[in-house]
């Protein structure tokens, strides 16, 4: 009765071994899932901030644009005065 008390004891240490080993395996892959999630959220923020600087490089450009076609009116402007007065 004895032998069988102590082959339970270690059957039961055996199992709480494994146990064990399971659920800091469990634990491991959680970690390694959050870190995985925290880098795909990293990657859509870089996305969407690239893609906020690109709109603000284009409304940029298009300011750009704007101020250079007002110049040009200006400049077609005064070159038609210089033509009516001639």
């Amino acid at each position: 009765m004895g032998r069988d008390r102590s082959e339970g004891t270690r059957r039961a240490a055996k199992a709480a071994r494994r146990d064990a080993a399971r659920d800091a395996r469990v634990e491991e892959l959680r970690r390694e899932a959050r870190g995985w999630y925290i880098r795909a959220l990293l990657a859509v923020l870089a996305a969407a901030g690239l893609s906020l600087l690109t709109v603000l490089l284009a409304a940029a450009l298009g300011l750009v644009a704007a101020w250079c076609a007002v110049e040009g009116t200006r400049r077609a402007i005064d070159a038609t005065r210089l033509a009516e007065e001639a």
